[in-house]
């Protein structure tokens, strides 16, 4: 009829094409799968076997540094707080290890003791906590916290053990971990309690960066870390336990 469009033809060598296409693709993926050479090429590409699991690899971490023969007066268990903080230039002449583990939980520092005792250290400074207390509450990590003591005073039965409280967040910094600063005094209060059962002596650190509330904004960058200068306080507030190691 006139005034019609006419019926579009169906392009049937182009059907026929994508159809051959699908067809090469299969029997191409069937011969590399049939072949194994999935497997000869992620070991080409060193890809065949999976990374390391956590726990290999802090086993490997531990063994690594048992064998190095380090013999360090102090060691440092924590998290990001630790792992930021130089304290080797506020007491010179004292060997210091380093063991901070940024995001790192209660949890993960229990697996980490073997690394502690690798070092063979006099005394050791742990501090941690805030990274667990938006997913659990401050009971329950405070019960990981005593197997963590218990844990480093049987593994390193002779080192003194210092356990230090939390610092405070800002206030944005509350809404990004689920944790206010009410739930970190608490559980400073709680780890308080559990280093007075075990003999043990606890350093306050909050009240040292508490500004109306929440961390004073002078010596953060971010909310939750410091500036490597405000760790000044924090070196003077734990000097009298390494001087008293050094002087002994």
């Amino acid at each position: 009829m006139r005034g019609m469009l006419p019926m579009k033809r169906r392009n049937t060598p182009a059907l026929l094409l994508a159809a051959l296409c699908a067809l090469l693709l299969a029997a191409l993926l069937a011969l590399f799968l049939h072949g194994n050479y999935g497997r000869k090429l992620l070991s080409k590409l060193d890809l065949r076997n999976p990374l390391p699991s956590e726990a290999s690899a802090l086993r490997g971490w531990a063994n690594t540094l048992e064998k190095s023969s380090y013999d360090a007066d102090v060691a440092f268990l924590g998290d990001s707080m630790i792992q930021r903080g130089d304290f080797r230039p506020y007491f010179p002449g004292t060997e210091i290890c380093n063991l901070g583990l940024s995001r790192d939980t209660i949890e993960g520092m229990l697996r980490r003791v073997p690394a502690v005792a690798a070092v063979n250290p006099e005394l050791v400074f742990v501090e941690g906590g805030v990274n667990g207390l938006g997913d659990a509450s401050v009971d329950a990590v405070l019960d990981q916290y005593a197997r963590l003591l218990d844990s480093l005073r049987e593994a390193l039965p002779d080192a003194r053990i210092v356990v230090q409280g939390c610092t405070p967040l800002s206030k944005q910094c509350e809404r990004i971990f689920a944790c206010d600063n009410g739930t970190i005094r608490k559980f400073n209060e709680g780890v308080r309690e559990l280093a007075g059962e075990r003999g043990l002596p606890f350093v306050e650190l909050y009240d040292l960066y508490e500004r109306d509330g929440f961390i004073d904004p002078d010596v953060t960058p971010d909310g939750v870390h410091l500036l490597s200068e405000a760790y000044a306080p924090w070196a003077e507030r734990i000097r009298p336990y390494i001087e008293e190691l050094t002087a002994g």
